[in-house]
């Protein structure tokens, strides 16, 4: 899984389109844990963090969206199938 591919789609969709008609909206969580009540069989409510070890390293996701202005939807989606696998390894040119 790639963590920066938004920002690869971004940046190739720029390129090919114009700065003015694409936009990135990315989000990455800063925390490392994510703590989160768990109820228990016996109605008690513990920590997430305390309750499981596996809990505390679950990775962080990043979320990104590419938006495209309206007039090119159509060339973005035929640029992205035809340019997937360049553009997800950061070598599109």
């Amino acid at each position: 899984m790639n963590l920066e591919a938004s920002e690869f789609v971004h940046r190739a969709m720029e390129k090919e389109f114009g700065k003015d008609k694409v936009m990135l909206d990315s989000y990455e969580p800063s925390g490392s844990v994510i703590d989160f009540p768990v109820l228990q069989p016996d109605k008690r409510i513990v920590s997430s963090t305390g309750h499981s070890d596996l809990l505390q390293r679950i990775p962080t996701a990043a979320i990104g969206f590419v938006f495209v202005e309206p007039s090119i939807r159509a060339r973005a989606q035929e640029f992205v199938r035809e340019n997937r696998e360049p553009i997800l390894s950061g070598c599109w040119e």
